[in-house]
């Protein structure tokens, strides 16, 4: 669990999960059960690493916050980096993953509408619109994938402190969004893909969303 303080306000609100874990816990569950184990550990030492908030589980996956957008980012780079490709690497069976149990990661930038602490863990929860908008987009994040909302580029951009004549020089680039994120986590090899209009969100309207994902 996280030993950090609960942040509240406005907030980077992150969830992730594994693609069609049921499927795997279906027809391979000894297999099953050694990932889930690898993949909570590997997540709760990088929460640990990056100062998030473990909020709670939610089935094979987490719902995490962070008081600092960067950290949110890099948080994210660093478990689909970690995660295997194929189970081989992880000594879990000799399968390839294909895109089953690959992990998918939608962040928003907002503020919830409520939270308290939970009357059993005493962990700090969190709910609003700004929390369903976080997950609606982790739902639309493709395998071994990140997507996020212009409201979470906003705030990176505002954080990494981006002088006016950067700001243009940014505004003339092919991808704004490439920019800010390369200035947010320099040195990684990102493909990063912003999604034409607006997509909707089941029960939450309609957000721009922008896709990235590692160069292996």
């Amino acid at each position: 669990m996280s030993p950090i303080q609960a942040p509240h306000g406005p907030m980077t609100i992150l969830f992730i999960d594994l693609i069609d874990s049921s499927s795997l816990w279906l027809n391979d569950t000894e297999v099953m059960i050694q990932y889930r184990r690898y993949f909570y550990k590997l997540i709760r030492k990088q929460i640990l690493k990056h100062q998030g908030y473990e909020v709670r589980p939610i089935g094979d996956g987490f719902l995490i916050v962070f008081a600092h957008a960067t950290n949110a980012i890099k948080f994210s780079l660093a478990v689909q980096t970690k995660l295997p490709a194929k189970r081989t690497k992880a000594g879990l069976g000799s399968l390839e993953f294909e895109d089953k149990g690959k992990a998918r990661i939608g962040i928003h930038f907002g503020t919830p509408a409520d939270s308290e602490p939970d009357g059993i863990t005493q962990r700090w929860d969190y709910w609003g619109a700004d929390v369903n908008v976080a997950q609606r987009i982790e739902n639309k994040a493709g395998a071994g994938c990140i997507a996020v909302s212009a409201e979470f580029l906003d705030e990176l951009l505002r954080i990494t402190n981006v002088a006016d004549d950067e700001l243009v020089r940014l505004s003339k680039t092919p991808n704004i969004q490439e920019g800010i994120l390369e200035r947010a986590v320099p040195r990684c090899l990102l493909d990063v893909r912003s999604a034409d209009g607006r997509e909707e969100l089941r029960g939450c309207g309609e957000w721009q969303i922008t896709s990235i994902s590692l160069k292996r």
